[in-house]
């Protein structure tokens, strides 16, 4: 069990490791961001859908992401979209992954503001994502800060 652990890990890692930008302009964002995708590899259970709830320690990295860096939470959330065959394969569910503000009671945190961090068009696909995805979710939370 360990080893099958340890080797999701390493697929997690690589995986955004090798994603690159596929939909992000500013590579400043991807190098700044890139130690943060280790950090949400304890949320792996929530955004498979093996846990109804995201753990303690899920909801720890998030906030940790989120107080280190706002955009870097919505950037691992942006290249979940984009949806690689090696992030499909992982199962990794996208609405689960904005979800993850609310389901961590992270006070005045909201995907709303994303396209704002990452410099979105209002044109461009993933702005639609963001903006469409918040129209679901809590009308409680304000933004991610």
């Amino acid at each position: 069990m360990a080893g099958s652990t340890v080797s999701f890990v390493l697929s997690f890692i690589l995986l955004f490791s090798a994603i690159g930008l596929s939909t992000c302009e500013d590579s400043s964002i991807q190098q700044k961001c890139s130690q943060e995708f280790t950090k949400v590899t304890s949320c792996m259970d929530y955004a498979t859908a093996k846990a109804s709830a995201p753990s303690s320690s899920c909801c720890s990295a998030v906030t940790d992401i989120r107080n280190a860096d706002a955009v870097c939470l919505c950037y691992i959330i942006q290249q979940t979209h984009g949806g690689s065959s090696t992030i499909k394969s992982l199962g990794l569910q996208f609405d689960r992954l904005l979800q993850l503000p609310d389901a961590c009671k992270l006070a005045n945190t909201s995907v709303s503001n994303c396209p704002k961090l990452l410099k979105l068009s209002p044109s461009s696909p993933d702005y639609a994502i963001f903006m469409n995805a918040t129209k679901g979710l809590s009308s409680s939370t304000n933004y991610i800060v």
